[in-house]
């Protein structure tokens, strides 16, 4: 049902939601969220999620049946669901109503706190074209595999903590990130990694290497500080190293970004990059393992390639 909204912009909307992100939080909001769209004369229609890459494939089919696509859900499902909506080439407009358990990509998007005023800085917000990030991902069977991501990409440390952290129900939150990542560092052993980034190369013992797109990933680790959704750029963070001890000082510094000064830590803005490792590791796209075998990845940054409706952080 097409119905107008403020600004004189009609619009058919659809929400795409996870009913078991937040640990069913986003299933206890669902109620609340239409009925705030309602208010603004908005008859939203629901689609639910019923497993992995579903939101992506419903976001496809509603690219071009909708104006604006919601996804309520967690970072996975922003992920799936701004994925389907950039593969498909529809007109479709994306909106986040953060319920999951990190909300890393929301962050930047200066959304506030209640259900009924995150849906009115939707509804009387602005759309802004921002970058997302596309990644060719080769595994040790020599299968590429696509990746796309509007927030970040990993590989090394950070990866292993997504992949360790994707096994276990129990991991939510930082908190529960900084438990896996300790938990990690006791078996740690180094690994060297060959890095090419428009024209840089550096080969070496590596803890990490992370490019973002967004500022903050692994639900409150400002692993990019600087990174800019609209700046056709990616923010490359390099971590040196192979000694724990290295990776225990650092890690406190990257809850507000203070790492990237440190010694040993590389950091610049890139529009494309290659990654190859010395055995293969799990590679992270949003938070989301691709692979846990992956011995090489092509990155590179697609400017202003996503529509987002949103109040946006001033």
């Amino acid at each position: 049902m097409a119905v107008r909204v403020a600004r004189g912009v009609w619009v058919n909307t659809a929400i795409i939601v996870n009913p078991t992100a937040g640990r069913g939080l986003a299933a206890r909001r669902l109620d609340a969220v239409v009925a705030a769209f309602g208010r603004h004369g908005i008859r939203p229609r629901v689609m639910a999620t019923d497993g992995r890459g579903h939101a992506r494939r419903l976001a496809e089919e509603s690219s071009s049946a909708y104006e604006l696509v919601v996804a309520l859900g967690g970072d996975g499902t922003v992920h799936e669901a701004a994925w389907g909506l950039h593969s498909s080439g529809g007109d479709a407009a994306f909106a986040v109503i953060p319920s999951g358990s990190g909300n890393d990509f929301a962050k930047m998007l200066g959304l506030p706190s209640r259900i009924d005023e995150i849906v009115t800085g939707i509804v009387d917000g602005e759309e802004r074209r921002v970058d997302v990030g596309v990644a060719a991902i080769q595994d040790v069977s020599g299968t590429s595999i696509p990746g796309f991501f509007v927030n970040a990409i990993g590989m090394g440390f950070d990866s292993m903590v997504a992949e360790r952290a994707r096994r276990s129900r129990k991991i939510r939150g930082t908190l529960g990130y900084l438990w896996v990542a300790l938990s990690i560092l006791r078996s740690w052993r180094p690994m060297s990694m060959s890095v090419s980034a428009d024209g840089w190369r550096r080969k070496g013992d590596t803890l990490m290497v992370t490019l973002g797109n967004g500022a903050c990933s692994g639900g409150g680790f400002y692993l990019t500080p600087d990174a800019d959704l609209f700046d056709g750029q990616l923010d490359l963070c390099l971590v040196e190293g192979r000694t724990v001890p290295k990776m225990l000082v650092l890690l406190p510094r990257t809850f507000k970004g203070g790492h990237v000064r440190a010694k040993g830590v590389t950091y610049m803005k890139t529009t494309r990059a290659v990654v190859a490792m010395g055995r293969p590791i799990p590679v992270h796209v949003d938070g989301e393992i691709l692979t846990e075998q992956a011995v090489e990845v092509e990155i590179k940054v697609l400017p202003s390639a996503l529509t987002i409706r949103a109040p946006f952080r001033r």
